[in-house]
């Protein structure tokens, strides 16, 4: 962050799953998302209103480095692999958009 923009960014893993006609869960799908210019609420309310169904959402705040990474902190949601121990997802880092 800087003074010229104070407000953080916000990653968001949007997790989904493949469904069979049968009803059964087939395959994991992420679609990450950086959120800006938004505060803290409203990034949550867009996660919750963009949730897939059946799915789940892991949001993180997030600071550009001088060198393009976003670097984040696990505010909220859980990775649907991650059903023991740490919450948070296992993403990486993420390239600023040029």
């Amino acid at each position: 962050m800087s003074r010229d923009n104070d407000r953080p960014s916000y990653m968001v893993e949007l997790w989904s799953w493949e469904v069979r006609d049968d009803g059964s869960r087939r395959s994991l799908v992420c679609d990450t998302r950086v959120l800006t210019g938004c505060d803290l609420l409203e990034a949550l309310s867009w996660c919750r209103h963009n949730q897939p169904n059946p799915g789940c959402f892991v949001l993180y705040a997030g600071s550009w480095t001088n060198t393009g990474h976003l670097e984040r902190l696990w505010l909220t949601g859980q990775a649907p692999q991650s059903t023991i121990g740490d919450p948070r997802s296992g993403a990486v880092s993420y390239f600023a958009a040029e």
